[in-house]
C-alpha cells in the first residue's frame, strides 16, 4: 500500500514530527563508468573511466588483477567536486604477457563509495626473440 503524501504532511503538522525524505543520505554518492584499457603492452596498460563527483569532493582509484577478486589497486586520485563527469585514468605496470586482467573504477566521497562494472583486457604475447652475434676470426691475407 502506498502512503499518501498529503496524509504524511497532516500527520507531521499535528504531531510536530520532522519529515525526512527517504534515500536522501546517499543521493550524492559519485557516479562511475569503467572505460576501456588503452595503450596495452606486454607489461603495462592505461585504465580509463569517468567519475561524476555530484558536487562533493571525490577521489577515485582502479582495482585490477587476474580475477574479479582483483588484488591490486592504483593510488587514489582527486576527481574534484564538480557536477559533471570527469575523465579518470591510471597507468599500471608489472603485468605478465599473454595474461587476462580484470579491472574496475571505484570512486568515493562523503556520501558513499561506488564501484564501476568489471571489464577485462589481455596483454599481448611475448614476441619470440633471436639474437645473433658474430665474433670476428681474422683470416690473414694469403693464408
Amino acid at each position: 500500500m502506498r502512503a499518501n503524501p498529503r496524509s504524511a504532511l497532516i500527520a507531521a503538522a499535528i504531531t510536530g514530527a520532522a519529515l525526512i525524505a527517504p534515500a536522501a543520505a546517499s543521493a550524492a554518492a559519485p557516479l562511475v563508468t569503467t572505460g576501456g584499457a588503452a595503450q596495452v603492452t606486454i607489461s603495462s596498460a592505461t585504465l580509463t573511466g569517468t567519475v561524476n563527483p555530484r558536487g562533493l569532493s571525490t577521489s577515485y582509484y582502479f582495482q585490477y588483477g587476474t580475477t574479479t577478486a582483483y588484488g591490486s589497486r592504483t593510488a587514489s586520485t582527486a576527481a574534484g567536486k564538480g557536477g559533471a563527469g570527469v575523465a579518470a585514468a591510471a597507468q599500471i605496470s608489472g603485468l605478465g604477457s599473454n595474461t587476462k586482467y580484470h579491472y574496475r573504477l571505484i570512486a568515493h566521497n562523503s556520501d558513499g563509495t561506488t564501484a564501476g562494472n568489471d571489464r577485462a583486457f589481455r596483454t599481448p604475447r611475448q614476441p619470440l626473440g633471436l639474437a645473433l652475434s658474430a665474433t670476428p676470426n681474422p683470416v690473414v691475407f694469403g693464408g
